[in-house]
């Protein structure tokens, strides 16, 4: 899954099988401009997927809408969707259990359409003393 949040309360997010790699990010990448009207500023850690070379033609190409910023090497703390990420092991470790795939994958869309449901539970994520400075 690959999930990102704004300052302004909203969430997009996507789930896919396997490991992210490169092509899973571009088309969560050309998924997210088409549903914004305004230029995305995209913080990311430095997973090696977000340096893939074959997204740099579409970034560059796509400058006017969309632009990513890397966070400094090995500081997840400071990566808000970490915050949303932590809030959906929570909610997802007071269920049962999941026993198969599809039960987990369950139980992350109906947390993650809930908490889309609610913009401003998504704007408490960057109250978080670590990653205020996004807000």
């Amino acid at each position: 899954m690959i999930t990102s949040i704004s300052n302004k309360g909203l969430m997009r997010w996507m789930v896919f099988k396997g490991a992210l790699d490169a092509r899973h990010f571009k088309k969560f990448l050309v998924r997210l401009v088409r549903t914004t009207k305004h230029k995305v500023f995209l913080i990311v850690d430095n997973l090696r997927v977000h340096h893939a070379k074959v997204l740099v033609p579409y970034l560059e190409k796509n400058m006017p809408r969309i632009e990513l910023f890397f966070l400094p090497s090995y500081s997840p703390e400071l990566n808000p969707v970490e915050v949303a990420n932590a809030d959906l092991k929570q909610a997802i470790g007071k269920l049962a259990p999941a026993r198969q795939e599809l039960q987990m994958t369950k139980a992350s869309d109906t947390h993650l359409r809930s908490v889309q449901r609610r913009p401003a539970h998504v704007i408490e994520y960057f109250l978080h003393p670590d990653v205020y400075y996004a807000a």
